[in-house]
């Protein structure tokens, strides 16, 4: 049996821009616990989803600076929120 080793994952509101309706802040942050965390935009956490899955299962993405980490922008293209997703070590 293979043994699961998912990483914990830290998500964080690194800029934010305009009027979030969710009031989204710099500085804001939240642990993967495996659903959308309370108080996170779900429409954001639903374009943050696969990249917190693929970090969590050793993935990385060649554009990012630092590895195991991921910047994500929310859906709203007038009001942006962007949230780094890192694994915790």
């Amino acid at each position: 049996m293979v043994e699961k080793r998912e990483k914990k994952i830290h998500i964080e509101v690194i800029s934010q821009k305009g009027n979030c309706y969710w009031d989204h802040k710099k500085g804001q942050s939240w642990e993967f616990q495996g659903l959308c965390p309370g108080g996170m935009c779900s429409t954001a956490f639903h374009a943050a989803f696969p990249y917190i899955l693929s970090l969590q299962n050793f993935g990385t993405f060649y554009w990012e600076k630092q590895k195991g980490t991921a910047d994500v922008a929310c859906p709203d293209g007038e009001n942006p929120v962007i949230f780094r997703i890192s694994v915790i070590d």
